[in-house]
C-alpha cells in the first residue's frame, strides 16, 4: 500500500461544535450540534509522464507490454508519494504533509518508537480515529530489531508495529531516514482524487503511424488537503541518551 492510498478517504472538512448529549426528559428538545466550513483553496495537480515504444515489441512480446505498463505505473506512483509527503505548494504541485503539517520531534533519551508513540497518542487524544504512520522502511527495520539489556527482541521483527496504538503503519521510500509522519485521516487529511492512474497508447502522436512507434502516457490527477494541520504531525527521531536498548 503506497502512502498516498493509506490517505484516501470521503472529502470529509470542516468544525464540528459537538453537544451530543442523553435527551432529557423526553418529548424535550434535543441538543444541536453546529459544523462550520472554512474556503480553503488547495490545488489540484496533474502528475504524469510518456515514453516511446516500439509497436513491434509490443505486439510481439506481451509479458514486455505488461512490464512496460507495470514501469509506467510504478514511476507514476513514486512521484505521487513523493508530491504527497514533500511537495513545495508551487504552482502545479501539491502542498506535501511535511510542507503544511505540524512539526513534533523526539526528545533527548526517546528512542525511534518512543517519538512514534507519543505521536500517534497525541493526534488520538485530540479525537482521531483512524492514525496512519508513514516511516522510512530503514527505521522500520530499526525498530523491528530493538533489542533490551539482554539481547531479546522488544517486539515481533517478522510483525514489527503491528497493532500499535490501533495505528496503521506504512513503508515510504520517499521519507527521509530518521523521520516520521503521523497524519489523522480524514480529520487530519485526505487525497481528492479527480482522475485515478490511467495508462493510455495512443499512434496519433508526431510522425509515430510512419515510425511504427507508440507514445505511452500515463497521469493522474488529485488533491491532497490538508483538513486540519494540527492532525498532520512530522519530525524527526532523537537518537536515545543511554544504550539500555539497541535502536541501531
Amino acid at each position: 500500500m503506497s502512502y498516498r492510498e493509506a490517505f484516501r478517504s470521503l472529502p470529509v472538512t470542516g468544525d464540528l461544535t459537538n453537544n451530543a448529549a442523553p435527551q432529557y426528559p423526553e418529548g424535550s428538545l434535543k441538543k444541536q450540534s453546529t459544523l462550520s466550513f472554512a474556503d480553503t483553496l488547495f490545488p489540484v495537480a496533474t502528475i504524469a509522464h510518456w515514453i516511446l515504444a516500439s509497436r513491434q515489441v509490443l505486439d510481439d512480446e506481451p509479458a514486455l507490454q505488461g512490464f512496460v505498463d507495470l514501469q509506467m505505473r510504478e514511476g507514476l506512483q513514486e512521484k505521487i508519494d513523493r508530491e504527497v509527503l514533500t511537495g513545495d505548494g508551487q504552482p502545479g504541485n501539491l502542498t506535501g504533509l511535511l510542507t503544511a503539517g505540524t512539526a513534533l520531534d523526539g526528545v533527548v533519551g526517546d528512542n525511534r518508537l518512543d517519538t512514534v508513540l507519543i505521536a500517534v497518542a497525541t493526534l488520538q487524544a485530540q479525537g482521531a480515529q483512524r492514525v496512519v504512520v508513514g516511516l522510512n522502511p530503514m527505521d522500520i527495520i530499526a525498530m523491528a530489531t530493538m533489542k533490551d539489556a539482554s539481547g531479546a527482541y522488544l517486539m515481533n521483527p517478522l510483525v514489527p508495529l503491528s497493532g500499535v496504538l490501533g495505528a496503521s503503519f506504512t513503508a515510504a521510500s520517499s521519507i527521509p531516514r530518521g523521520s516520521y509522519v503521523a497524519a489523522a485521516t480524514p480529520q487530519g487529511a485526505y487525497t481528492a482524487l479527480r482522475q485515478d492512474v490511467t495508462l493510455e497508447v495512443s499512434r496519433e502522436d508526431a510522425d509515430n503511424f510512419r515510425r511504427n512507434m507508440v507514445t505511452l502516457l500515463t497521469e493522474c490527477r488529485m488533491a491532497l488537503v490538508i483538513a486540519n494541520p494540527e492532525l498532520v504531525l512530522h519530525g524527526s527521531f532523537v537518537a536515545p541518551a543511554t544504550a539500555s536498548a539497541k535502536s541501531k
